[in-house]
C-alpha cells in the first residue's frame, strides 16, 4: 500500500509519515506542495492521497482539481488535511469527491484512531463491491454446528476458557500469536475471528486490518475481546465488526455473543447488504458538520446523548433493495439558531425560524447527498428525496452537553426501524452510537 503526503510543513509530513508507515505498514512518498505532488502522480500510483489546503504554487484545491482531471487518478481517494471552516470551501472540496478531512493536530493517539476509521473505510467500500450473493445482500451466520470460530491471544487460560464455552456452539480453533494466523491460515479463515488484547508482536488492530485485506468479501466477522475499560477505545478505532469485554464467566461472556447477534432486523439487512453503512455515515457527517466544526468521533454504546429538538430529514431509496433510508438532523431551537449565525454570518438578534429551518434542512440535504454518492459508489443504486423540516417552536435552552444528533433509520419489509446516531456535542466532540427504535 503507497500514501502520498502533500505539505509545505515537514513537520506534519514526518508526523504522519511515521504514523502511516509504524502502524499502517504504508509506504510514504512526500511532496512539499502541488507540483512536486503531480510530478509524483505522474511517476508512481497511490492507494491513498493526504493533501493540504494551502501550499505555494499550487494549493490543495488546485491539485485536487487536476487529480480529477486525470483519467489516471480521477477515483484515488484523497483525504484534505485543513482547519478551513467556511461553508463555500468545504462544499467546494466535498464535491471534489474527497474521502475525508484530518484536522490537524498534535494528538497522536487522536489521528491513529482516526486514520484507522479512515483507511478502513475504504476497505468496507470495497468489501460492499466485492459482495455478490442471490438476493444482493451477504446473510451474517449466527453461531451454530455449522459455523467455525478462531480464538487468537497469547493468554493460554483464555485460549481455554474460550474452547469451553464455545465447542457446545460450533468449532473452535485456537492460535497464540497473529504471526500465526496471517504464516498459516488467511486462505481458510472461519466465521469468527475472535482478537484478545495480546496477540503477539503486531497490535490487534494492525491484525484486524490484515484479516480484512485478506477477505475483501467480509465473509468473516472480526471481534474483539478487552477488558471492560477498553470497550469504547477499541469500538473508536473502528476496524473490529464488534466489541465485547473479557469474562471468565461463562454466561455473562456469551450473552455479549447473543446480543451481537441479535440486532433489529432491518438494520442487520441494511448491514448485510452495505457493510460500510456505518462508516459511510459516520465519515459524511465528519465531512459535512465536522469539518465545518473541527470535531471528531468518538464510538459509545448509546445514543440516549441525542439530543430532542427540532429537525430536518431527508429520505434515501435503496431502489432494488427493498429498503428506505431516512437521515435526520436534529438539534435544539437554541442550538440551531447558534448554527445559523455562524453558517449564514448573521448577529444573533438577527436569527430566525427560517434561518434554523434553512439551515438545517442544507446539513440534512449535504449529509445525505454524501451518503448518495458513496452508495451509488459501491454499486447500491440509491435516490434521495427534497429535506423536509419538522415544524419549530419555542424550547427550553439546551443543557450544555446537548448537540446536534444525526440520525439514520432503516426500514425493510414492515420490520422494527432501527438507527444509526452520530451525536455532536457542544465541544465538537462527535460521537456515534447504535441503538433500536
Amino acid at each position: 500500500m503507497r500514501a502520498l503526503v502533500v505539505d509545505d510543513d515537514p513537520a506534519i509530513r514526518n508526523f504522519l509519515r511515521r504514523i502511516l508507515v509504524k502502524d499502517f505498514g504504508y509506504a510514504v512518498v512526500e511532496a512539499q506542495n502541488g507540483v512536486e505532488a503531480l510530478e509524483c502522480l505522474d511517476r508512481h500510483s497511490f492507494d491513498v492521497a493526504f493533501v493540504d489546503l494551502h501550499m505555494p504554487i499550487v494549493d490543495g484545491v488546485e491539485l485536487l482539481q487536476e487529480i480529477r482531471r486525470s483519467k489516471k487518478h480521477d477515483t484515488l481517494a484523497i483525504v484534505v488535511m485543513t482547519a478551513v471552516r467556511d461553508e463555500r470551501v468545504v462544499k467546494d472540496i466535498i464535491e471534489l469527491g474527497v474521502l475525508d478531512f484530518l484536522a490537524k493536530t498534535g494528538e497522536v493517539d487522536q489521528l491513529r484512531t482516526r486514520l484507522s476509521r479512515l483507511l478502513l473505510s475504504g476497505t468496507a467500500r470495497r468489501r460492499a463491491q466485492a459482495v455478490q450473493t442471490d438476493d444482493g445482500a451477504r446473510v451474517r451466520r449466527i453461531l451454530d454446528g455449522q459455523s467455525s470460530v478462531l480464538v487468537v491471544d497469547r493468554d493460554s487460560d483464555f485460549r481455554h476458557f474460550c474452547m469451553n464455552v464455545f465447542q457446545a456452539k460450533c468449532r473452535v480453533g485456537v492460535a497464540d500469536s497473529a504471526a500465526e494466523v496471517l504464516k498459516t491460515r488467511l486462505k481458510s479463515l472461519p466465521d469468527l475471528v475472535l482478537i484478545g488484547t495480546d496477540v503477539g508482536t503486531v497490535s490487534p488492530e494492525f491484525f484486524a486490518r490484515k484479516l480484512r485485506e485478506a477477505d475483501p468479501a467480509g465473509n468473516t466477522m472480526i471481534v474483539a475481546s478487552v477488558s471492560k475499560d477498553r470497550v469504547e477505545e477499541a469500538r473508536a478505532v473502528g476496524v473490529f465488526d464488534a466489541v465485547v469485554y473479557r469474562s471468565f464467566v461463562p454466561e455473562t461472556y456469551m450473552a455479549q455473543f447473543r446480543e451481537i447477534f441479535a440486532q433489529p432486523t432491518a438494520l442487520v439487512h441494511a448491514l448485510n447488504a452495505v457493510p460500510s453503512l456505518r462508516l459511510e455515515l459516520i465519515s459524511s457527517v465528519e465531512q459535512v458538520i465536522g469539518m465545518m466544526l473541527q470535531a471528531e468521533v468518538a464510538l459509545v454504546e448509546s445514543a440516549a446523548e441525542c439530543a430532542e429538538g427540532s429537525g430536518a430529514r431527508v429520505r434515501i431509496e435503496l431502489t432494488g433493495l427493498d429498503m428506505a433510508l431516512q437521515l435526520t438532523v436534529r438539534t435544539t431551537l437554541a442550538r440551531g439558531a447558534g448554527l445559523a449565525q455562524q453558517m449564514l454570518m448573521l448577529e444573533a438578534d438577527a436569527v430566525t425560524l427560517d434561518d434554523v429551518t434553512a439551515v438545517l434542512q442544507e446539513l440534512a440535504n449535504m449529509v445525505g447527498g454524501r451518503i448518495q454518492d458513496k452508495l451509488v459508489g459501491s454499486g447500491v443504486p440509491a435516490r434521495m428525496g427534497l429535506p423536509v423540516c419538522d415544524a419549530m417552536g419555542p424550547e427550553p435552552m439546551p443543557r450544555a452537553e446537548e448537540g446536534i444528533g444525526v440520525t439514520l433509520s432503516v426500514a425493510h419489509e414492515g420490520g422494527a426501524v432501527s438507527e444509526l446516531v452520530v451525536v455532536l456535542g457542544a465541544a465538537a466532540q462527535l460521537e456515534a452510537a447504535q441503538s433500536a427504535a
